[in-house]
């Protein structure tokens, strides 16, 4: 949620200068070669570069006339750190946009003497925690305080301004900053700000299963910017995921290639990791190599979310579990067609994320005679005849070509040795628009026709009939 800049306003209205914690982003004045400006608001391609300290000494709420609301007309006046000869003729000075203050301010201190006999911080418990989480301060004192002026608890909790008050030995809400809190004062004990995930209760992952590629929304809290270095999200091991859209509140990201299973999703901020909610990582099926064949020819299985191991994962042709793996990987997998009838069948791939959607596998008889679907040689495009012979022994085969004038012969006596397939170019022998095939061998074999075009950025492959 924005700060609330009322506070230190009342501050500056009592002559109380102001010291402010911020993130520096790469489109600041008169940084990294950038021009000077007078007046600063972030834009919203800017990355952050680090954090910076600079003093607040003023505010006006017109110090932008041109500013299309309030936010973006006000200011606070800062002097940097960085001598008068920066930022132009602003000679150091720069006004910060009360936008820019209300929701990239991390915190915010007003100063007062102290005395050596001041309280210090002696532990924090605990040492981290969400918003909301209580924390007990405990202090100390060197010795009897003496009868002068001490800084005030009361006032130190206005003096922070955007941070919430404290003072010892009282349970506290943690203040809900933008970022994370760098340190309490008072000693300076660490406290570092704890990220998280919103409750299952809530959709704090949505969904909680996908694919590779697919989009995944993340709501929690305090996750900032995106532009801050080590800002990502985690699937599992994974920590490439693509991000998408990215505020304090919620992610877009897409799920990532090299995930698979059940994995942890977390955030990973400079201020921390969240705690992970679980995911099902879906395995996705792009294509099965070759279309067509037989019971116990090997198929290549190309993907994602396999795994980089099998383990209790497996391969479904229909109703038939596939028994013999030569390969498994998590973008490929290479088995067996187990002993299903002929026909078209469903191949799925089960792993522990669940199971991929269906692409299909035409298992086929083995026959002397196919006919294999239309095809082309014209136009750039190319028609191949793919013969498999499946048996123990040499086949010879004929084909012939059917085109728009007739019939055309083509190979005659081709020896294709046992378990091997063989290639044959249509275009080789002829060219026309329509070009279908009769395959005749003498032993039982399997064919199929494929089709390339325009260059090979698309094709298509058919199983042939067999004559019965």
């Amino acid at each position: 949620m924005p700060n609330d800049i009322s506070a230190l306003k009342a501050h500056l209205d009592a002559g109380e200068p102001l010291v402010i914690g911020s993130l520096i982003y790469s489109d600041f004045p008169d940084f990294n070669g950038n021009p000077p400006c007078p007046y600063y608001d972030k834009a919203a391609p800017s990355t952050a570069e680090g954090g910076h300290a600079m003093c607040v000494v003023g505010y006006d709420d017109n110090a932008n006339p041109s500013g299309p609301d309030d936010d973006h007309r006000g200011g606070f006046k800062v002097v940097n750190s960085w001598g008068a000869d920066w930022n132009g003729t602003s000679a150091g000075f720069v006004f910060l946009s009360y936008d820019f203050v209300k929701r990239h301010v991390m915190e915010a201190w007003q100063m007062d003497d102290r005395v050596p006999d001041d309280p210090v911080i002696s532990s924090v418990t605990p040492d981290h925690g969400e918003a909301g989480a209580p924390v007990r301060i405990r202090r100390r004192q060197l010795r009897d305080p003496a009868p002068r002026r001490r800084c005030n608890p009361e006032r130190r909790q206005r003096c922070r301004g955007l941070l919430a008050g404290f003072a010892g030995g009282r349970d506290l809400a943690f203040p809900r900053l933008h970022r994370r809190d760098s340190g309490l004062g008072l000693g300076r004990c660490p406290f570092q700000r704890t990220l998280f995930l919103d409750s299952a209760g809530a959709l704090g992952v949505s969904p909680t299963r996908g694919k590779a590629g697919d989009a995944v929304t993340l709501n929690g809290s305090d996750f900032g910017d995106y532009g801050a270095e080590g800002c990502y999200v985690s699937f599992g091991s994974v920590e490439d995921a693509s991000i998408t859209a990215w505020s304090n509140h919620e992610i877009g990201c897409l799920m990532p290639e090299e995930a698979a299973g059940q994995v942890q999703v977390s955030v990973t901020t400079p201020g921390g990791t969240t705690a992970g909610m679980p995911f099902s990582v879906l395995p996705a099926c792009g294509a099965i190599v070759p279309a067509a064949g037989p019971r116990g020819m090997e198929v290549t299985i190309s993907g994602s979310g396999f795994g980089s191991a099998r383990g209790d994962s497996y391969v479904m042709f229909g109703s038939e579990r596939a028994v013999h793996y030569n390969e498994w990987s998590q973008h490929r997998i290479r088995c067996l067609v187990p002993g299903v009838d002929p026909g078209r069948l469903p191949v799925v791939v089960h792993t522990v994320g669940g199971d991929s959607e269906p692409i299909y596998f035409e298992v086929t008889q083995p026959a002397t005679t196919w006919y294999l679907a239309e095809g082309c040689t014209q136009g750039g495009m190319e028609t191949w005849v793919l013969v498999q012979n499946p048996g123990t022994s040499p086949v010879t085969v004929d084909l012939t070509f059917m085109t728009s004038s007739g019939e055309v012969p083509g190979p005659r006596g081709f020896t294709i040795g046992a378990g091997s397939r063989r290639s044959f170019n249509a275009g080789s022998y002829v060219a026309d628009w329509d070009v279908s095939t009769r395959v005749q061998a003498s032993g039982n074999v399997i064919c199929e026709r494929a089709m390339y075009g325009n260059g090979r950025t698309w094709a298509h492959d058919s199983v042939g009939y067999p004559e019965e």
